[in-house]
C-alpha cells in the first residue's frame, strides 16, 4: 500500500505496518500511530523490524486535547517538542535502534511559516550478527488539536557482520548481496515526505 506517501515515492515505497502506543504522562493521555514506509529495493536486517531505509510517520492524539484548558498546541511547543523527541528516541530503542547521540536539530517550517523542529540522530541498527551505522531523522510540529511527526532512517555504510574477520569485511560485494548506500539522495527522500506528512496534517481529518 502507498497512502500516505506523496506520488513520485510510491513507485519505490510500500506501506509496511503500523502499531499503536498509549502512554500516560501527567493529565494526559498521549496515543500514537506509527506507520512504517519500506524501500522495496533495500533488503531488511535479519531479525529488525524496521528497515535500514525506511520513512516514518507518526500521529499522536491527546486526551484531553489541549484546547480544553485554552492551551494551542502551537503555545505548548516549545515544551512539547522535547518530550515527542524523548517519546522517539524510546521507539527506536524499543525496536532495538540504538541512539548514540543527537547530531542536530535545526527549525523546520511545516508549510505555512508555522516553526516546527527537526532532529537528526545518530544510530545503529543490529540484527543477529549484522550490524550497519544509520542517521535516523524526525521532525516535530503543532497541528490544529495536537503534534504529529515524520522523519525516517538513513544507511550509512553496508551491513557489516559482526562475526566476520577484518579481512571477509574488506573483500568487494558482490552484484548478489550488494547493499547501495547513497545518503544525500535518502535524505532528500525523507524531506519529500516530511513535506507531504506536514502538509497533508494542515488539511485537517
Amino acid at each position: 500500500m502507498t497512502d500516505g506517501l506523496p506520488p513520485e515515492l510510491r513507485e519505490r515505497w510500500t506501506r509496511a505496518g503500523s502499531r499503536e502506543d498509549r502512554i500516560e504522562v501527567a493529565l494526559w493521555t498521549i496515543e500514537t500511530e506509527t506507520t512504517v514506509y519500506d524501500h522495496r529495493e533495500t533488503p531488511h536486517l535479519d531479525g529488525s523490524t524496521i528497515q535500514p531505509r525506511a520513512l516514518l510517520s507518526i500521529e499522536l492524539t491527546l486526551s484531553p486535547p489541549l484546547s480544553l484548558i485554552g492551551i494551542s498546541p502551537s503555545k505548548a511547543f516549545s515544551i512539547a517538542r522535547g518530550a515527542a523527541r524523548d517519546r522517539f528516541v524510546s521507539m527506536l530503542e524499543a525496536e532495538e535502534i540504538e541512539v548514540r547521540g543527537q547530531r542536530k536539530q535545526v527549525a523546520f517550517d511545516r508549510g505555512d511559516g508555522e516553526a516546527g523542529r527537526w532532529f537528526v540522530f545518530e544510530t545503529t541498527q543490529q540484527a543477529a550478527e549484522v550490524q550497519i551505522e544509520t542517521e535516523t531523522h524526525v521532525a516535530v510540529w503543532p497541528t490544529a488539536t495536537s503534534f504529529r511527526m515524520a522523519g525516517g532512517t538513513v544507511p550509512l555504510e553496508s551491513p557489516v557482520s559482526t562475526g566476520m574477520s577484518d579481512a571477509s569485511q574488506s573483500e568487494k560485494p558482490t552484484e548478489e548481496n550488494q547493499f547501495v548506500v547513497d545518503p544525500e539522495t535518502d535524505r532528500e527522500r525523507i524531506a519529500t515526505f516530511v513535506r507531504h506528512v506536514a502538509r497533508k496534517s494542515l488539511e485537517g481529518p
